[in-house]
Order: C-alpha cells, then structure tokens, then sequence
C-alpha cells in the first residue's frame, strides 16, 4: 500500500508541475473511442453506423461479453485475399480497418 501512495503522490506532483508550466491547456470531454469497436468480435447489438448515448455503460457490457467469449474474441481469422501489386503488398483483413494502408 505504501508504493500506491508514493506513486500517487507523485503523480500528483507531476500534473502539479505540469499545469503550473502551461498557460494554454485546455481541458475537454473524455474522447471513449468507441467508434473503433464497430468491427470488433462480439460487438453483438452495436449496429454499424449506430454510436451509443451511454458509452462508458456500452464499453462496460462490451467488455463482459469479451471475456464471457474469449475465444471469439481472440481467435485468429485468416486474411481473405492478399496480392502483391505496384510494389505494395495488399490484403483484405478480417476485420474492417479505418486507418488507411
């Protein structure tokens, strides 16, 4: 228990030192990511093009049905096409990714 307070304490200490350096910070709403779960195993009731109202009580649920479905969550889907073109390597994934190749 002594650690967890030391840490804390200088965590405390260093967001001190932190805000007192900056002038401009800003602080702004908690950003849940949820949207990235959209294509994610066992989503199941998370409709694409739908974002939760409550996304902290989504994630909670979400992440209930990730452990009580482990195995779907973390089996291993092979890639559907891959082709080697321009110099590039492509493939298909599973899963729909967001960030551009």
């Amino acid at each position: 228990m002594f650690m967890a307070s030391r840490y804390a304490q200088w965590m405390y200490d260093w967001e001190t030192r932190l805000t007192s350096v900056d002038s401009n910070r800003v602080i702004r709403p908690l950003e849940w990511g949820v949207e990235w779960a959209r294509a994610w195993p066992c989503r199941n009731g998370f409709a694409p093009g739908h974002l939760p109202t409550d996304c902290e009580h989504f994630l909670r649920e979400f992440n209930r049905r990730i452990v009580s479905a482990s195995d779907e969550f973390y089996a291993y889907r092979s890639l559907r096409t891959t082709a080697w073109s321009a110099g590039k390597f492509a493939s298909s994934a599973p899963a729909p990714c967001r960030i551009p190749g």
